[in-house]
């Protein structure tokens, strides 16, 4: 069985995929700040942490260990729909909340994913 970790979790995609495709799993945190989402995710899934701020997340000293993490961070920024800010704007530099989770943490796998626009700003 596999523990797992999400932030900008939404209604838990991730979880329910596993799930379809019989991963066993365990989910050890979740975190987002859209309070109707929340009730959402947890009326969907078993969790015994959920974090309301990543940015508040960041700065714990422990954050509970995980084999695969998940973060589908803001595409907003890097949207040809949006501005174009890429890390410019606040919700851009988000990303960077989850790389300082994979640095704590070392989880085996991560998943980071975004719209194609993240290669026109430099990063990938």
């Amino acid at each position: 069985m596999i523990k797992i970790g999400t932030i900008f979790s939404g209604i838990g995609s991730p979880e329910f995929a596993l799930k379809n495709i019989g991963v066993e799993h365990r989910l050890v945190f979740a975190c987002d700040n859209n309070r109707n989402v929340k009730k959402t995710y947890m009326q969907n899934h078993n969790t015994k942490y959920f974090f309301d701020d990543v940015l508040d997340m960041c700065e714990m000293t422990e954050i509970p260990k995980m084999d695969l993490f998940v973060f589908g961070f803001p595409c907003q920024p890097f949207s040809i729909s949006g501005h174009s800010l890429g890390f410019d704007d606040i919700r851009g530099k988000l990303f960077y909340s989850g790389i300082e989770i994979i640095k704590n943490t070392k989880p085996k796998f991560f998943i980071a994913e975004n719209v194609a626009g993240i290669k026109r700003h430099g990063w990938l």
